[in-house]
């Protein structure tokens, strides 16, 4: 999950070097409160196996995802497989089928 959250978030700022601008983006852009949602939710979906963690983990990204859906407008299931480099270009209605595949995504 990090190393794939990781590659999104370089497709925003560029080589992450932290300063002030890239920490302020990466803590207010809405666009990139859903990607790193998604990425949470799709983890805890895929790969978390401890049951009890798992139960919690899962209602804290299933809260995560309405908060996103309802304040952002922006869709993503976490049963979507997104390869590394996710980029949403705005923000607004966005909404992706639960059946979606995308590999790499080309920059």
């Amino acid at each position: 999950m990090i190393s794939l959250l990781r590659k999104d978030l370089e497709r925003y700022v560029g080589n992450m070097k932290p300063n002030i601008k890239t920490i302020f983006y990466l803590l207010f852009a809405q666009e990139v409160w859903a990607v790193t949602i998604y990425r949470f939710g799709s983890w805890v979906h895929h790969h978390c196996k401890i049951p009890v963690v798992r139960l919690l983990l899962k209602l804290i990204a299933f809260l995560l995802f309405k908060m996103n859906e309802t304040i952002l407008g922006i869709t993503i299931p976490f049963s979507v497989e997104i390869g590394e480099g996710f980029y949403i270009g705005h923000f607004g209605r966005i909404i992706i089928n639960t059946k979606v595949k995308l590999e790499k995504i080309a920059r």
